[in-house]
């Protein structure tokens, strides 16, 4: 059998080489074309790393962050060609990161696209991500993080 081994990037210390000024730069770049907020940027590092700034990504995370916005970035290019009303709908960009908070979300017991649709319609009465106007994203979200965190 073959195996790959991987090295990550270490310093004299043992601890992981921050990010290069070009991954974020390419990070930067990407958010830009999104169109993201800085919050929601930062809640996407937040929910993919545990860190609070692109700053305190590592040059790997850092690379896979990049590449995931990248993807984004590709998608997002042709998908309101046939809308007409651009405005009042959301990202695909926000449809994605609540799709990935979803998933991620510790207090969510199914995690699956039939189950977010569930909760969608009955808290939002939207049928599907694609039908989420922009000025639902914050209390979908902040729904959400309700379930992960419960006030009591």
């Amino acid at each position: 059998m073959l195996s790959v081994l991987v090295f990550k990037k270490r310093d004299l210390f043992g601890e992981a080489i921050m990010a290069t000024y070009r991954e974020l730069a390419k990070i930067h770049i990407s958010k830009r074309n999104l169109n993201l907020t800085d919050s929601l940027y930062r809640e996407l590092i937040y929910i993919f790393f545990k860190k609070k700034s692109s700053r305190d990504l590592t040059n790997e995370e850092a690379f896979e962050f990049s590449l995931h916005m990248r993807s984004l970035e590709c998608v997002n290019e042709g998908s309101y060609k046939f809308s007409k009303n651009k405005e009042s709908q959301a990202s695909l960009a926000q449809r994605r990161f609540i799709e990935t908070l979803w998933m991620k979300s510790p207090g969510v017991r199914y995690k699956t696209i039939h189950a977010l649709r569930h909760f969608l319609e009955n808290r939002f009465h939207v049928s599907d991500l694609r039908f989420i106007r922009s000025n639902q994203v914050s209390s979908i979200l902040g729904a959400i993080r309700r379930i992960s965190h419960p006030v009591n």
